[in-house]
């Protein structure tokens, strides 16, 4: 019988939403790896992530676990806390001038591209994905 790997769910990123800590209980049992500490996933230090970023952020994890857990854990914890540091310089990233009038901007972490968007003082988290992705 196959092993039933860990997944990281939408539930899951609920219960960050609502400022609860991620651990395996929370997931799926043998979850332990994945510990993301954050108030909000969703509103991480001000930077908001929209459906589709969460959405991504799953698949992303569970691509990621299917090779390594702690890995894939890791990579969601980077990539929550490179959100959380857009707050303190919002135009870091790369500005996509094919998105032009909005300011859609990317940032690289680790192997993954993060696209987000500022619009007066929001920042929107649109589409996060592992940069070897076909996109």
């Amino acid at each position: 019988m196959e092993e039933e790997r860990p997944r990281l769910t939408l539930e899951a990123l609920a219960d960050v939403d609502a400022g609860r800590v991620i651990d395996h209980q929370a997931v799926q049992a043998g979850q332990r790896a994945l510990v993301v500490k954050s108030r909000s996933l969703r509103h991480a230090g001000g930077a908001k992530w929209t459906s589709r970023a969460l959405a991504d952020l799953v698949g992303l994890h569970d691509f990621l676990a299917s090779a390594n857990n702690q890995a894939a854990a890791s990579v969601v914890r980077s990539l929550v806390a490179a959100a959380a540091r857009l707050n303190e310089d919002p135009r870091i990233g790369k500005k996509l001038e094919e998105f032009e009038p909005r300011e859609v901007r990317r940032i690289l972490v680790g192997n993954c591209e993060v696209r987000y968007e500022i619009e007066n003082t929001t920042i929107s988290l649109l589409r996060p994905w592992h940069t070897r992705e076909d996109r």
